[in-house]
Protein backbone atom coordinates (compact mmCIF):
# COMPACT_ATOMS: atom_id res chain seq x y z
CA UNK A 1 0.00 0.00 0.00
CA UNK A 2 1.15 3.40 -0.14
CA UNK A 3 2.11 5.71 1.86
CA UNK A 4 4.04 3.57 3.30
CA UNK A 5 3.33 4.23 6.83
CA UNK A 6 -0.65 3.60 6.28
CA UNK A 7 -2.56 2.28 9.11
CA UNK A 8 -2.49 -1.95 9.02
CA UNK A 9 -5.96 -1.93 11.06
CA UNK A 10 -7.38 0.38 9.27
CA UNK A 11 -6.82 -1.59 5.94
CA UNK A 12 -8.14 -4.73 7.29
CA UNK A 13 -11.17 -3.57 8.88
CA UNK A 14 -12.01 -1.41 5.59
CA UNK A 15 -15.24 -3.01 2.90
CA UNK A 16 -13.91 -5.13 0.06
CA UNK A 17 -13.80 -2.17 -2.42
CA UNK A 18 -11.84 -0.72 -0.28
CA UNK A 19 -8.89 -3.37 0.64
CA UNK A 20 -9.30 -3.77 -3.23
CA UNK A 21 -9.06 -0.55 -4.43
CA UNK A 22 -7.71 1.75 -2.22
CA UNK A 23 -9.85 4.43 -0.07
CA UNK A 24 -11.90 5.60 -1.96
CA UNK A 25 -14.37 5.09 -4.81
CA UNK A 26 -18.16 6.22 -4.09
CA UNK A 27 -20.88 5.27 -6.52
CA UNK A 28 -22.46 8.65 -6.08
CA UNK A 29 -19.79 11.02 -6.84
CA UNK A 30 -20.06 12.53 -10.13
CA UNK A 31 -16.92 13.13 -12.68
CA UNK A 32 -16.17 16.76 -11.48
CA UNK A 33 -16.61 16.02 -7.94
CA UNK A 34 -13.38 13.93 -8.64
CA UNK A 35 -11.41 16.51 -10.15
CA UNK A 36 -12.56 18.94 -6.97
CA UNK A 37 -11.76 17.05 -4.89
CA UNK A 38 -8.12 16.44 -6.52
CA UNK A 39 -7.44 20.08 -6.74
CA UNK A 40 -9.11 21.24 -3.38
CA UNK A 41 -6.75 18.33 -1.68
CA UNK A 42 -3.53 20.29 -4.18
CA UNK A 43 -4.46 23.56 -3.30
CA UNK A 44 -5.24 23.44 0.62
CA UNK A 45 -2.87 23.77 3.22
CA UNK A 46 -0.65 20.59 4.05
CA UNK A 47 0.95 22.11 7.44
CA UNK A 48 -0.18 23.84 10.52
CA UNK A 49 2.21 25.72 12.26
CA UNK A 50 1.52 26.89 16.04
CA UNK A 51 3.38 29.29 17.78
CA UNK A 52 2.83 31.95 20.50
CA UNK A 53 2.20 34.81 18.38
CA UNK A 54 0.17 33.24 15.64
CA UNK A 55 -1.63 30.37 13.77
CA UNK A 56 -0.10 29.75 10.43
CA UNK A 57 -0.93 27.32 7.48
CA UNK A 58 1.76 26.50 4.86
CA UNK A 59 1.72 24.17 1.75
CA UNK A 60 -0.63 25.71 -0.67
CA UNK A 61 -0.41 24.94 -4.56
CA UNK A 62 1.55 22.50 -4.35
CA UNK A 63 1.86 18.81 -3.73
CA UNK A 64 2.78 16.69 -0.13
CA UNK A 65 6.65 16.44 -0.12
CA UNK A 66 6.93 13.26 1.64
CA UNK A 67 4.13 10.73 2.45
CA UNK A 68 5.02 11.00 6.65
CA UNK A 69 1.48 12.95 7.25
CA UNK A 70 -1.19 13.38 4.46
CA UNK A 71 -3.18 15.65 5.93
CA UNK A 72 -4.74 18.89 4.11
CA UNK A 73 -6.23 22.08 5.75
CA UNK A 74 -9.35 23.84 4.18
CA UNK A 75 -12.03 26.59 5.21
CA UNK A 76 -15.80 25.83 3.96
CA UNK A 77 -16.35 29.13 2.92
CA UNK A 78 -19.78 28.87 3.89
CA UNK A 79 -20.95 32.19 4.16
CA UNK A 80 -19.40 32.61 0.14
CA UNK A 81 -21.26 29.56 -0.70
CA UNK A 82 -24.56 30.65 0.76
CA UNK A 83 -24.07 33.70 -0.37
CA UNK A 84 -23.71 32.16 -4.54
CA UNK A 85 -26.19 29.70 -4.21
CA UNK A 86 -28.94 29.49 -1.52
CA UNK A 87 -31.34 31.53 -3.26
CA UNK A 88 -31.43 29.39 -6.18
CA UNK A 89 -31.80 26.13 -4.57
CA UNK A 90 -34.35 23.71 -4.02
CA UNK A 91 -36.20 24.39 -1.24
CA UNK A 92 -35.26 21.96 0.82
CA UNK A 93 -31.69 22.45 2.98
CA UNK A 94 -33.17 26.43 3.24
CA UNK A 95 -32.90 26.43 7.01
CA UNK A 96 -34.54 29.93 8.71
CA UNK A 97 -30.84 30.75 10.37
CA UNK A 98 -29.26 30.41 6.68
CA UNK A 99 -32.24 32.54 5.09
CA UNK A 100 -31.35 35.36 7.74
CA UNK A 101 -27.75 35.08 7.16
CA UNK A 102 -28.33 35.06 3.42
CA UNK A 103 -29.98 38.43 3.81
CA UNK A 104 -27.27 39.78 6.07
CA UNK A 105 -24.43 38.95 3.71
CA UNK A 106 -25.95 41.45 0.94
CA UNK A 107 -27.17 43.88 3.01
CA UNK A 108 -23.43 44.21 4.01
CA UNK A 109 -21.97 43.70 0.61
CA UNK A 110 -24.41 46.57 -0.59
CA UNK A 111 -23.44 48.66 2.45
CA UNK A 112 -19.39 48.18 0.62
CA UNK A 113 -20.16 49.36 -2.57
CA UNK A 114 -20.06 52.56 -3.72
CA UNK A 115 -21.98 53.04 -7.04
CA UNK A 116 -21.03 56.55 -8.52
CA UNK A 117 -23.62 57.54 -11.29
CA UNK A 118 -27.16 55.65 -12.09
CA UNK A 119 -27.54 51.89 -10.48
CA UNK A 120 -28.12 50.58 -7.07
CA UNK A 121 -25.83 48.53 -5.31
CA UNK A 122 -29.01 46.23 -4.64
CA UNK A 123 -28.59 45.43 -8.24
CA UNK A 124 -24.24 45.21 -8.50
CA UNK A 125 -25.06 42.73 -5.64
CA UNK A 126 -27.14 40.49 -7.54
CA UNK A 127 -25.36 40.87 -10.86
CA UNK A 128 -22.26 39.61 -8.59
CA UNK A 129 -23.97 36.74 -7.55
CA UNK A 130 -24.95 35.92 -11.20
CA UNK A 131 -21.54 35.63 -12.25
CA UNK A 132 -20.44 33.55 -9.59
CA UNK A 133 -23.34 31.10 -10.19
CA UNK A 134 -22.28 31.13 -13.81
CA UNK A 135 -19.57 28.95 -13.12
CA UNK A 136 -21.34 26.52 -11.35
CA UNK A 137 -20.03 22.56 -11.93
CA UNK A 138 -22.54 20.42 -9.68
CA UNK A 139 -26.37 21.95 -8.98
CA UNK A 140 -28.68 18.76 -9.55
CA UNK A 141 -31.51 19.11 -7.20
CA UNK A 142 -28.78 19.33 -4.35
CA UNK A 143 -29.48 21.67 -1.13
CA UNK A 144 -27.26 24.86 -1.62
CA UNK A 145 -24.79 23.34 0.97
CA UNK A 146 -23.71 20.40 -1.43
CA UNK A 147 -23.11 22.63 -4.80
CA UNK A 148 -20.30 23.28 -6.33
CA UNK A 149 -18.43 25.83 -9.03
CA UNK A 150 -15.74 24.76 -11.75
CA UNK A 151 -12.49 25.14 -9.96
CA UNK A 152 -11.63 28.63 -11.33
CA UNK A 153 -9.83 29.72 -8.66
CA UNK A 154 -8.51 28.62 -5.08
CA UNK A 155 -11.07 30.24 -3.33
CA UNK A 156 -14.00 28.74 -5.28
CA UNK A 157 -13.34 25.42 -4.26
CA UNK A 158 -15.09 23.86 -1.62
CA UNK A 159 -14.98 20.90 0.68
CA UNK A 160 -17.74 18.82 1.47
CA UNK A 161 -20.34 20.18 4.16
CA UNK A 162 -23.81 18.79 5.09
CA UNK A 163 -26.41 20.78 6.83
CA UNK A 164 -28.19 19.11 9.77
CA UNK A 165 -32.04 19.54 10.12
CA UNK A 166 -32.20 19.00 13.83
CA UNK A 167 -29.10 20.97 14.52
CA UNK A 168 -29.23 23.97 11.84
CA UNK A 169 -33.41 24.64 13.04
CA UNK A 170 -32.19 24.74 16.55
CA UNK A 171 -30.31 27.61 16.12
CA UNK A 172 -31.59 30.82 16.67
CA UNK A 173 -31.54 34.37 14.71
CA UNK A 174 -29.50 35.74 17.25
CA UNK A 175 -26.79 33.28 17.38
CA UNK A 176 -23.11 34.32 16.39
CA UNK A 177 -22.13 33.57 13.03
CA UNK A 178 -19.14 31.49 14.60
CA UNK A 179 -21.87 29.20 15.70
CA UNK A 180 -24.21 29.06 12.69
CA UNK A 181 -21.36 28.29 10.51
CA UNK A 182 -19.51 25.44 12.37
CA UNK A 183 -22.85 23.56 12.82
CA UNK A 184 -22.43 21.68 9.48
CA UNK A 185 -20.88 18.22 9.01
CA UNK A 186 -17.61 18.43 7.38
CA UNK A 187 -16.08 15.27 7.95
CA UNK A 188 -19.12 12.96 6.69
CA UNK A 189 -17.92 11.90 3.21
CA UNK A 190 -21.02 11.90 0.79
CA UNK A 191 -19.97 13.96 -2.11
CA UNK A 192 -16.54 14.73 -2.12
CA UNK A 193 -16.41 10.21 -1.56
CA UNK A 194 -12.53 10.24 -1.44
CA UNK A 195 -12.40 9.57 -5.10
CA UNK A 196 -10.82 12.34 -5.57
CA UNK A 197 -8.00 12.05 -2.52
CA UNK A 198 -7.61 8.69 -3.97
CA UNK A 199 -6.57 10.45 -7.95
CA UNK A 200 -4.14 12.79 -5.42
CA UNK A 201 -2.58 9.65 -3.66
CA UNK A 202 -2.11 8.21 -7.31
CA UNK A 203 -0.16 11.55 -8.54
CA UNK A 204 1.71 11.36 -5.47
CA UNK A 205 3.03 7.69 -5.80
CA UNK A 206 3.43 8.83 -9.95
CA UNK A 207 5.92 11.59 -8.99
CA UNK A 208 8.17 9.69 -6.19
CA UNK A 209 11.92 10.75 -7.59
CA UNK A 210 11.00 12.54 -9.91
CA UNK A 211 11.16 16.46 -8.96
CA UNK A 212 11.12 17.84 -11.87
CA UNK A 213 8.19 16.45 -13.26
CA UNK A 214 6.42 17.54 -9.90
CA UNK A 215 7.78 21.00 -10.52
CA UNK A 216 6.33 21.02 -13.49
CA UNK A 217 2.79 20.12 -12.91
CA UNK A 218 2.73 22.35 -9.85
CA UNK A 219 3.28 25.25 -11.91
CA UNK A 220 0.38 23.91 -14.43
CA UNK A 221 -2.00 23.37 -11.87
CA UNK A 222 -1.42 26.65 -10.40
CA UNK A 223 -2.11 28.17 -13.72
CA UNK A 224 -4.93 26.17 -14.04
CA UNK A 225 -7.07 26.69 -10.90
CA UNK A 226 -6.61 30.87 -11.70
CA UNK A 227 -8.27 30.87 -14.79
CA UNK A 228 -10.55 33.15 -13.39
CA UNK A 229 -8.54 35.10 -10.41
CA UNK A 230 -10.15 38.09 -10.54
CA UNK A 231 -13.37 36.36 -9.57
CA UNK A 232 -11.10 34.33 -6.92
CA UNK A 233 -9.96 37.52 -5.42
CA UNK A 234 -13.94 39.08 -4.86
CA UNK A 235 -14.82 35.76 -3.60
CA UNK A 236 -11.74 35.83 -0.97
CA UNK A 237 -13.27 39.31 -0.15
CA UNK A 238 -16.87 38.28 0.44
CA UNK A 239 -15.77 35.37 2.97
CA UNK A 240 -13.55 37.21 4.60
CA UNK A 241 -15.60 40.52 5.19
CA UNK A 242 -18.54 37.87 6.29
CA UNK A 243 -15.66 36.21 8.82
CA UNK A 244 -14.86 40.11 10.00
CA UNK A 245 -18.58 40.47 11.00
CA UNK A 246 -17.44 39.15 14.31
CA UNK A 247 -13.94 38.98 14.07
CA UNK A 248 -14.20 34.64 13.52
CA UNK A 249 -10.37 33.23 13.91
CA UNK A 250 -9.36 31.40 11.14
CA UNK A 251 -8.12 28.34 12.89
CA UNK A 252 -11.42 27.73 14.38
CA UNK A 253 -12.99 27.80 10.74
CA UNK A 254 -10.26 25.19 8.59
CA UNK A 255 -10.96 21.87 8.77
CA UNK A 256 -8.36 19.20 8.74
CA UNK A 257 -8.33 16.11 6.38
CA UNK A 258 -6.32 13.08 6.09
CA UNK A 259 -5.62 11.69 2.92
CA UNK A 260 -5.55 7.44 3.41
CA UNK A 261 -3.82 4.93 0.96
CA UNK A 262 -4.13 2.86 -1.84
CA UNK A 263 -3.01 0.12 -3.53
CA UNK A 264 0.79 0.02 -5.48
CA UNK A 265 -0.78 -1.97 -8.03
CA UNK A 266 -1.70 1.16 -9.34
CA UNK A 267 2.26 2.74 -9.46
CA UNK A 268 2.64 1.44 -13.19
CA UNK A 269 -0.49 3.88 -14.23
CA UNK A 270 0.70 6.45 -11.48
CA UNK A 271 3.61 7.38 -13.52
CA UNK A 272 1.48 7.53 -16.70
CA UNK A 273 -1.18 9.70 -15.44
CA UNK A 274 1.49 12.55 -14.32
CA UNK A 275 3.21 12.41 -17.51
CA UNK A 276 -0.39 12.50 -19.45
CA UNK A 277 -1.60 15.35 -17.11
CA UNK A 278 1.84 17.30 -18.48
CA UNK A 279 1.35 16.92 -22.07
CA UNK A 280 -2.36 17.53 -21.59
CA UNK A 281 -1.97 21.39 -19.37
CA UNK A 282 0.85 22.12 -21.41
CA UNK A 283 -1.37 22.59 -24.27
CA UNK A 284 -2.98 26.42 -25.44
CA UNK A 285 -6.50 25.18 -25.08
CA UNK A 286 -8.23 27.75 -22.98
CA UNK A 287 -8.12 26.61 -18.93
CA UNK A 288 -12.05 26.00 -18.72
CA UNK A 289 -11.38 23.36 -21.57
CA UNK A 290 -8.78 21.66 -20.22
CA UNK A 291 -10.92 21.18 -16.91
CA UNK A 292 -13.69 19.55 -19.27
CA UNK A 293 -10.77 17.38 -20.86
CA UNK A 294 -9.50 16.79 -17.14
CA UNK A 295 -12.48 15.44 -15.72
CA UNK A 296 -12.97 12.92 -18.20
CA UNK A 297 -9.41 12.06 -18.42
CA UNK A 298 -9.17 11.51 -14.64
CA UNK A 299 -11.86 8.56 -15.09
CA UNK A 300 -10.24 7.29 -17.56
CA UNK A 301 -6.80 6.79 -15.50
CA UNK A 302 -9.00 5.51 -12.34
CA UNK A 303 -10.61 2.92 -14.68
CA UNK A 304 -7.37 1.65 -16.28
CA UNK A 305 -5.78 2.08 -12.78
CA UNK A 306 -8.70 -0.19 -11.00
CA UNK A 307 -8.48 -2.83 -14.15
CA UNK A 308 -4.23 -3.35 -13.74
CA UNK A 309 -5.08 -3.72 -9.66
CA UNK A 310 -7.75 -6.19 -10.23
CA UNK A 311 -5.79 -8.31 -12.42
CA UNK A 312 -2.91 -7.61 -9.92
CA UNK A 313 -4.82 -8.79 -6.87
CA UNK A 314 -6.95 -11.89 -8.16
CA UNK A 315 -4.06 -12.94 -10.29
CA UNK A 316 -5.55 -13.09 -13.27
CA UNK A 317 -3.73 -11.94 -17.23
CA UNK A 318 -2.93 -9.26 -17.85
CA UNK A 319 -6.08 -6.69 -18.85
CA UNK A 320 -6.72 -5.48 -22.60
CA UNK A 321 -9.43 -3.00 -23.08
CA UNK A 322 -11.08 -3.95 -26.98
CA UNK A 323 -13.04 -0.75 -27.94
CA UNK A 324 -16.19 -0.90 -30.41
CA UNK A 325 -15.48 2.26 -32.57
CA UNK A 326 -16.44 0.55 -35.57
CA UNK A 327 -20.18 1.60 -36.04
CA UNK A 328 -21.98 -1.28 -36.38
CA UNK A 329 -19.60 -4.40 -36.78
CA UNK A 330 -21.69 -7.21 -34.92
CA UNK A 331 -18.15 -9.22 -34.05
CA UNK A 332 -16.44 -5.66 -32.89
CA UNK A 333 -19.53 -5.43 -31.09
CA UNK A 334 -19.95 -8.93 -29.45
CA UNK A 335 -15.73 -8.73 -29.01
CA UNK A 336 -16.17 -5.43 -26.93
CA UNK A 337 -19.21 -6.53 -24.65
CA UNK A 338 -16.80 -9.70 -24.11
CA UNK A 339 -13.84 -7.46 -22.93
CA UNK A 340 -15.57 -5.21 -21.03
CA UNK A 341 -17.23 -8.45 -19.23
CA UNK A 342 -13.79 -9.62 -18.31
CA UNK A 343 -13.12 -6.44 -16.84
CA UNK A 344 -16.11 -7.00 -14.67
CA UNK A 345 -15.50 -10.00 -13.55
CA UNK A 346 -11.79 -8.73 -12.81
CA UNK A 347 -12.85 -6.13 -10.57
CA UNK A 348 -15.49 -8.80 -8.89
CA UNK A 349 -12.83 -11.06 -8.75
CA UNK A 350 -10.43 -8.69 -6.71
CA UNK A 351 -13.00 -7.79 -4.23
CA UNK A 352 -13.54 -11.11 -3.20
CA UNK A 353 -9.85 -11.56 -2.46
CA UNK A 354 -10.61 -10.04 0.78
CA UNK A 355 -13.88 -11.67 2.17
CA UNK A 356 -12.29 -13.78 4.65
CA UNK A 357 -10.24 -11.48 6.03
CA UNK A 358 -13.94 -9.12 6.68
CA UNK A 359 -15.15 -12.59 7.94
CA UNK A 360 -12.88 -12.59 10.55
CA UNK A 361 -12.96 -9.05 11.67
CA UNK A 362 -16.46 -8.66 11.51
CA UNK A 363 -17.66 -12.06 13.02
CA UNK A 364 -19.44 -11.08 16.40
CA UNK A 365 -20.01 -7.31 15.60
CA UNK A 366 -23.38 -5.05 15.57
CA UNK A 367 -22.74 -4.93 11.77
CA UNK A 368 -22.80 -9.09 11.71
CA UNK A 369 -25.17 -9.83 14.00
CA UNK A 370 -28.34 -7.43 12.25
CA UNK A 371 -27.95 -10.48 9.42
CA UNK A 372 -29.61 -14.10 10.67
CA UNK A 373 -27.44 -16.22 8.20
CA UNK A 374 -23.80 -15.92 6.95
CA UNK A 375 -24.78 -16.01 3.57
CA UNK A 376 -26.79 -13.13 3.85
CA UNK A 377 -24.03 -11.17 5.23
CA UNK A 378 -21.66 -11.97 2.71
CA UNK A 379 -23.89 -11.00 0.09
CA UNK A 380 -24.48 -7.65 1.68
CA UNK A 381 -20.32 -7.53 1.46
CA UNK A 382 -20.48 -8.45 -2.03
CA UNK A 383 -23.14 -6.03 -3.22
CA UNK A 384 -21.65 -3.20 -1.35
CA UNK A 385 -18.46 -3.55 -3.12
CA UNK A 386 -19.96 -3.92 -6.55
CA UNK A 387 -21.90 -0.96 -6.20
CA UNK A 388 -18.63 0.81 -5.33
CA UNK A 389 -16.59 -0.39 -8.34
CA UNK A 390 -18.09 -1.95 -11.04
CA UNK A 391 -21.56 0.63 -10.35
CA UNK A 392 -18.57 3.66 -10.43
CA UNK A 393 -17.31 2.43 -13.61
CA UNK A 394 -20.48 1.59 -15.19
CA UNK A 395 -22.27 4.97 -13.94
CA UNK A 396 -18.90 7.43 -14.70
CA UNK A 397 -18.28 5.86 -17.94
CA UNK A 398 -21.29 6.26 -19.33
CA UNK A 399 -21.42 9.57 -18.11
CA UNK A 400 -18.02 10.83 -20.15
CA UNK A 401 -18.71 8.12 -23.46
CA UNK A 402 -16.77 5.14 -22.66
CA UNK A 403 -19.59 3.24 -21.80
CA UNK A 404 -22.65 2.31 -24.41
CA UNK A 405 -25.35 2.06 -24.42
CA UNK A 406 -26.91 4.56 -21.64
CA UNK A 407 -29.83 2.07 -20.97
CA UNK A 408 -29.85 -1.54 -21.52
CA UNK A 409 -28.08 -4.37 -22.19
CA UNK A 410 -25.12 -5.19 -24.66
CA UNK A 411 -22.64 -2.44 -22.40
CA UNK A 412 -18.87 -2.28 -24.43
CA UNK A 413 -16.47 0.29 -24.25
CA UNK A 414 -15.85 2.90 -26.92
CA UNK A 415 -14.83 6.12 -27.50
CA UNK A 416 -16.81 9.58 -27.72
CA UNK A 417 -14.74 12.38 -29.55
CA UNK A 418 -14.18 14.43 -26.56
CA UNK A 419 -12.11 11.01 -24.99
CA UNK A 420 -10.55 11.45 -28.48
CA UNK A 421 -9.45 14.56 -27.78
CA UNK A 422 -8.06 13.92 -24.46
CA UNK A 423 -6.31 11.18 -25.29
CA UNK A 424 -4.36 12.89 -27.97
CA UNK A 425 -3.58 15.79 -26.04
CA UNK A 426 -2.63 13.12 -22.87
CA UNK A 427 -0.34 11.08 -24.98
CA UNK A 428 1.17 13.34 -27.98
CA UNK A 429 2.76 16.60 -26.82
CA UNK A 430 1.69 19.78 -28.14
CA UNK A 431 2.56 19.98 -32.05
CA UNK A 432 3.53 16.25 -32.01
CA UNK A 433 3.23 13.94 -34.62
CA UNK A 434 3.11 10.23 -34.98
CA UNK A 435 2.45 7.48 -37.08
CA UNK A 436 -0.65 5.96 -36.80
CA UNK A 437 0.92 2.74 -35.92
CA UNK A 438 3.04 4.80 -33.30
CA UNK A 439 -0.40 5.90 -31.54
CA UNK A 440 -1.74 2.85 -31.51
CA UNK A 441 1.16 1.81 -29.44
CA UNK A 442 0.78 3.80 -27.50
CA UNK A 443 -2.78 3.90 -26.73
CA UNK A 444 -1.69 -0.07 -25.43
CA UNK A 445 0.84 0.51 -23.89
CA UNK A 446 -0.98 3.21 -21.41
CA UNK A 447 -3.96 1.66 -21.87
CA UNK A 448 -4.04 -1.35 -22.78
CA UNK A 449 -6.24 -0.12 -25.61
CA UNK A 450 -7.36 -2.73 -28.57
CA UNK A 451 -8.50 -1.42 -31.75
CA UNK A 452 -6.57 -2.41 -34.82
CA UNK A 453 -3.20 -2.88 -36.41
CA UNK A 454 -0.86 -5.36 -35.03
CA UNK A 455 -2.37 -5.20 -31.61
CA UNK A 456 -5.35 -6.60 -32.77
CA UNK A 457 -3.75 -10.06 -33.84
CA UNK A 458 -2.13 -10.38 -30.31
CA UNK A 459 -5.61 -10.03 -28.57
CA UNK A 460 -6.79 -12.77 -30.67
CA UNK A 461 -4.20 -14.69 -30.33
CA UNK A 462 -4.64 -14.60 -26.61
CA UNK A 463 -8.43 -14.42 -26.07
CA UNK A 464 -9.57 -16.30 -29.39
CA UNK A 465 -7.02 -18.58 -30.73
CA UNK A 466 -7.97 -19.99 -34.12
CA UNK A 467 -10.68 -17.40 -35.19
CA UNK A 468 -9.90 -14.69 -38.10
CA UNK A 469 -11.56 -11.27 -37.32
CA UNK A 470 -9.09 -9.44 -39.66
CA UNK A 471 -11.73 -7.88 -41.72
CA UNK A 472 -13.85 -6.86 -39.10
CA UNK A 473 -10.97 -5.36 -37.13
CA UNK A 474 -10.19 -2.95 -40.45
CA UNK A 475 -14.02 -1.91 -40.32
CA UNK A 476 -13.07 -1.02 -36.53
CA UNK A 477 -9.89 0.91 -38.05
CA UNK A 478 -11.90 2.46 -40.35
CA UNK A 479 -14.08 3.70 -37.87
CA UNK A 480 -11.58 5.27 -35.77
CA UNK A 481 -9.77 7.25 -38.61
CA UNK A 482 -13.02 8.54 -39.07
CA UNK A 483 -13.20 9.88 -35.44
CA UNK A 484 -9.65 11.56 -35.06
CA UNK A 485 -10.34 12.91 -38.85
CA UNK A 486 -13.68 14.64 -37.68
CA UNK A 487 -12.09 15.55 -34.89
CA UNK A 488 -9.18 17.20 -36.46
CA UNK A 489 -6.28 15.12 -35.48
CA UNK A 490 -5.45 12.79 -38.42
CA UNK A 491 -3.46 13.79 -41.78
CA UNK A 492 -3.31 11.13 -44.75
CA UNK A 493 -0.47 11.12 -46.66
CA UNK A 494 0.01 10.97 -50.38
CA UNK A 495 1.97 7.61 -50.09
CA UNK A 496 -1.27 6.39 -47.89
CA UNK A 497 0.96 6.79 -45.04
CA UNK A 498 -1.80 8.40 -42.34
CA UNK A 499 -0.19 10.38 -39.06
CA UNK A 500 -1.74 11.54 -36.03
CA UNK A 501 -1.45 14.96 -34.65
CA UNK A 502 -1.66 17.30 -31.29
CA UNK A 503 -2.77 20.47 -33.48
CA UNK A 504 -2.51 22.60 -29.84
CA UNK A 505 0.68 25.03 -29.65
CA UNK A 506 2.51 24.73 -25.81
CA UNK A 507 1.96 27.11 -23.47
CA UNK A 508 4.61 28.81 -21.41
CA UNK A 509 4.11 28.43 -17.46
Amino acid sequence: MFPKNFNQNDYESSNLSIQAFGKRLYKDQTVYEYLLEFLLVFCSPKEKIVTEEKTEYKGELSFHKNSDSLQYYTNPRIGLKRFIFFEKSKKEGKFPIDRENYRDIREMLKDSIYVEGEGEPEEFVTILQDAFYGFSAILKKRSWFAQSLLPIAPELIFCESIGNKGKRTKISEDSRINETERKFEFTQHSFMARGGELYYLSILLGLEGREELREILEGQLNQLVHAVGSLGQLGGFIQKKWEAREDIQREKQMQKYQCDFIPMGYQRRAEYNCKELVNLLSSSLNELDKMEYLGMGIMLQIFRMMHEQACIRAKMDTSMWLLDVSDGNRNIRKLSEQSFLEYWEAILAANMVGLENIEKIWNGTASYKKYNLDETFEFKLKEDAEKNTVGVVKTLGKDIGFIVPRKGASERMTLSEDLVTFLVMALLKPKQKVTLDTFYEKLYKHYGVVIGGKYSSLYCNQKHIGQNYEMDFRENEQGFLKLLRDSGYLRELSDATAIVVNPYEGNEI
